[in-house]
């Protein structure tokens, strides 16, 4: 249980409620694991309404295109969730997700959910607002992505996963620094930006000899704003 109540503090939908209103969604949680590539839920699909919290493993979100592409809208890690929209509307799924690699998530039904939220006012309008501001970013990033070139779709693609996840930190020279800690492979901010995985490797090397960025290991140093420079 206090593993279920640690997790769900670390999704923004909950992050203002009490540890009581928490345990009542911890009790009607549970846990369910993913093979790498397994597709956790369908595009259009009415059936399963449910949400998930990711509680280990990372999971993409993504529609098909007319000739059966994946277009990745987002990559999600520990900690986030996905499932949110269907909970409320009941509508078909918007887009699919499925684990990037062997995952295990937590699983909120929409029967359940329901249940707790009429007996809450304040869980509601939380909600309501997350859910809100996350349909406003996606609009927001969609009309950007149709007016912009190849190289400025990849570095506000970074410069989004920066705000999103990214964490300020302050090197031992004084530099402040915007640090992605396991930052998204190549082909995953191909998917997310809409461009090539060659482009996105000569953006990145690009942004390099320019210093606005640097690498170590899985994880990216971002010392100044591509997009404003």
């Amino acid at each position: 249980m206090e593993t279920k109540i640690k997790l769900l503090k670390n999704v923004d939908i909950f992050s203002s409620l009490y540890d009581e209103h928490l345990t009542l969604f911890a009790k009607i949680a549970n846990y369910k694991c993913y093979d790498k590539d397994e597709v956790i839920l369908r595009q259009n699909d009415t059936e399963n309404q449910s949400l998930f919290l990711i509680a280990n493993g990372q999971v993409k979100v993504f529609i098909s295109g007319i000739d059966d592409t994946e277009v990745t809208l987002a990559v999600l890690n520990k900690g986030e969730f996905v499932g949110e929209m269907s909970l409320i509307d009941s509508d078909p799924r918007s887009a699919s997700v499925k684990a990037v690699q062997k995952s295990e998530l937590l699983v909120i039904r929409r029967d359940d959910f329901l249940n707790e939220l009429k007996k809450n006012s304040k869980l509601a309008m939380i909600l309501l607002i997350e859910i809100s501001q996350r349909l406003r970013k996606m609009d927001q990033k969609l009309a950007s992505l149709e007016l912009m070139s190849v190289y400025g779709k990849i570095t506000t693609t970074l410069m989004d996963i920066v705000k999103e996840k990214g964490t300020h930190t302050c090197l031992t020279d004084g530099t402040d620094v915007n640090v992605i800690y396991n930052c998204p492979s190549q082909q995953q901010i191909a998917d997310m930006s809409g461009a090539t995985k060659e482009a996105v490797s000569n953006a990145i090397s690009y942004l390099q000899r320019k210093e606005f960025i640097a690498f170590s290991g899985n994880d990216l140093y971002v010392f100044k704003n591509p997009v404003l420079n």
